[in-house]
């Protein structure tokens, strides 16, 4: 008897267990939905072969979803360069847009327009973003991405690859 009840009781709460985890899946999609805010952050480590140049950076960003799965964004980049022992970066704004949402998984696509600070001459520029956004929770995601950083000063195939993890928060 017992062991029928303790059988029931299993069975109850794994369909609980599942149903709420499916539940949380399909109310991810919501917080890409338009007048909902993002807050994140980013942190990246590169290092150039061809210079021997090794960064770290720090990037904060702030988004506002003007339309469903289409934000604008607010970034402030702080990096220091191991090679000139300098403290640079750049602020910028940018819009990303987020494929529909695959189980927890959005692919997305990001531009970004940027001005250095730190330099002694400063550089228009900006960033290309391919990546997926994983929701580790309802509101909870994290962002892995290839990006293309670029200057307008120099030929658009002179820029940089790099890959980066963040985290965002959305509301």
């Amino acid at each position: 008897m017992f062991a029928r009840i303790s059988r029931n009781i299993i069975f109850v709460l794994s369909f609980l267990f599942i149903g709420s985890a499916i539940a949380e899946e399909i109310k991810a999609d919501t917080f890409l939905a338009k007048d909902r805010y993002e807050v994140g952050g980013r942190f990246q480590f590169s290092s150039q072969a061809k210079s021997g140049a090794t960064n770290f950076s720090l990037t904060p960003n702030v988004g506002y979803f003007i339309k469903d799965r289409i934000s604008i964004n607010g970034l402030l980049n702080t990096q220091y360069s191991g090679i000139s022992s300098k403290v640079f970066g750049y602020f910028g704004l940018g819009a990303s847009y987020y494929f529909k949402l695959e189980q927890q998984f959005a692919p997305f696509v990001s531009q970004n327009f940027t001005r250095t600070y730190g330099n002694s001459d400063a550089i228009m520029g900006g960033s290309t973003d391919f990546g997926v956004l994983n929701f580790l929770a309802p509101n909870v995601a994290f962002k892995t991405a290839l990006e293309y950083n670029y200057n307008f000063k120099q030929s658009m195939n002179e820029g940089l690859f790099s890959l980066y993890g963040a985290f965002s928060i959305y509301f």
